[in-house]
């Protein structure tokens, strides 16, 4: 593995002298989610020809958060960044290092944006990842209209907080900072680049920060609460080429595995990012309602 790859984190700044809030937005957390980073581009673009104006407060930019993963196109190297974003003495993994130096960005700002795609055909959407007003406010603002809720609640039962343990939005809770997840839409898809921008946009507009003629909107949110969640426990595949919202019917198969057991739907409702190339022990797909 190239060593040179933990110097890389490239972060960008920019300051008004006028005090406010402080933005940061993340991009490739995983190395195959590139929208972020080509989004991020286009608004340091702007931003450097005066396109757009900081009017108060700050944002900070890091286009790619796993640089190695992103110059291999695969979604990590040696282990999902996002479940190692907690401060560690020793870290060992190419991932567990690079956290320790985001770690300081997230404590330094006061709202994070988190910019992610997921691997399987579906609508964009937003995470709400916790129930405060401030929160409640910062995803409606985004843009997309599907809106996942129920998903701290869903990682509250026993055996299920390990699986979402160390993701920077949860890291940035415990710091005290508002954060959200967005998912742009399917890993490579073009269009996740404008649902990005516009995303980064609306949230500069929503804090104040850029002089903006229309103001972030809040628009109707379809909200579908998560209540469970798949491992992929051994060998097997899905059922059919799911996508993100897919609705499914109470009994029906989703997934069947190599000794013939099946994983079948718990209720009528959505099936949620579905993975057909999941590794075994992490989650294949959720069911929402």
């Amino acid at each position: 593995m190239n060593r040179d790859y933990y110097a890389m984190h490239e972060v960008i700044t920019f300051t008004s002298l006028v005090p406010g809030p402080k933005l940061l937005v993340f991009g490739a957390i995983h190395g195959d989610e590139i929208c972020g980073p080509a989004a991020i581009r286009l608004i340091v673009d702007r931003l450097q020809k005066g396109l757009l104006t900081l009017k108060k407060g700050s944002v900070t930019f890091v286009p790619v958060c796993n640089p190695l993963a992103y110059a291999l196109g695969k979604r990590y190297a040696e282990k999902n960044l996002n479940r190692v974003i907690t401060p560690k003495r020793n870290p060992k993994l190419y991932e567990e290092k690079l956290a320790q130096h985001l770690l300081p960005l997230i404590k330094a700002c006061d709202y994070l944006l988190d910019l992610h795609a997921y691997p399987s055909q579906g609508p964009a959407f937003v995470f709400e990842d916790a129930s405060d007003p401030k929160t409640k406010a910062f995803v409606r603002c985004l843009g997309p209209k599907p809106l996942v809720t129920g998903w701290d609640f869903m990682y509250s039962k026993p055996g299920a907080a390990q699986l979402n343990a160390g993701d920077t939005i949860s890291y940035a809770h415990t710091r005290g900072k508002t954060g959200a997840v967005i998912e742009c839409g399917p890993c490579g898809d073009p269009k996740g680049v404008k649902v990005a921008s516009t995303a980064i946009t609306n949230t500069l507009a929503f804090l104040g920060l850029i002089k903006s003629k229309t103001k972030a909107t809040k628009t109707k949110h379809i909200q579908i609460k998560g209540t469970g969640f798949v491992i992929k426990k051994k060998q097997g595949t899905l059922s059919r080429t799911w996508k993100h919202l897919d609705r499914v019917k109470k009994g029906q198969v989703i997934a069947t595995y190599k000794d013939g057991s099946q994983e079948c739907a718990p209720h009528d409702g959505f099936i949620m990012l579905p993975n057909a190339t999941v590794a075994l022990g992490e989650e294949w797909f959720y069911f929402g309602l």
